[in-house]
């Protein structure tokens, strides 16, 4: 029998089960890649000043770091509970269309609207993941506390989901192209 979060039951399972749900998001907040891409954006935000802080220090850079977890934990805890209750799946799946405007428009189309035993309706995941960080980062920061702030942060999340899905559906021509290119160097 294989373990709840193993990778490959949570690739072949129908339907995912709440504990395998948290198990999917919860992989996301404690993967290398997180920390990396955690301290990477710390970094940019110390090195831009953005938000500004005035005499920027290492406790400064600790702060940006930490509030991004809290973010991403606000966005993964979003989407957790409200695809839980909408039934909505957190695997990305290929759409299968052959042109790229179709795909294009799949991809797009598959981060707002869920197709499901009931019909289609709204992708709830991504919109309550989206605005609980943008609010968890208003709420941290002293400078950027205001629900416009939220909002805007909110909005930049969502088009990350965007951006995710259109990699996702991508993933295999850009994979194949960097080969290709590679071959191509090696010769």
């Amino acid at each position: 029998k294989l373990p709840l979060c193993h990778s490959e039951q949570l690739a072949a399972a129908k339907r995912l089960t709440f504990g395998q749900r948290a198990c999917w998001y919860g992989s996301e907040l404690v993967s290398p890649w997180a920390a990396v891409r955690a301290a990477f954006v710390s970094g940019m935000g110390q090195w831009e000043n953005k938000p500004y802080v005035e005499g920027q220090d290492a406790d400064d850079y600790a702060h940006r770091f930490a509030v991004y977890y809290a973010r991403r934990s606000a966005r993964v805890s979003g989407e957790l509970i409200a695809g839980y209750f909408n039934h909505e799946d957190p695997r990305f799946h290929p759409s299968g269309e052959t042109t790229y405007t179709k795909r294009i428009k799949s991809a797009l189309f598959s981060v707002l609207v869920i197709s499901g035993d009931e019909g289609r309706r709204p992708a709830l995941g991504p919109i309550l993941g989206s605005l609980g960080s943008g609010f968890t980062g208003a709420a941290l920061y002293h400078e950027r506390t205001g629900t416009g702030y939220a909002f805007r942060d909110a909005a930049l999340c969502y088009g990350g989901y965007l951006g995710k899905s259109l990699y996702e559906e991508f993933r295999p021509d850009i994979s194949s192209f960097v080969k290709r290119m590679r071959h191509k160097k090696q010769d």
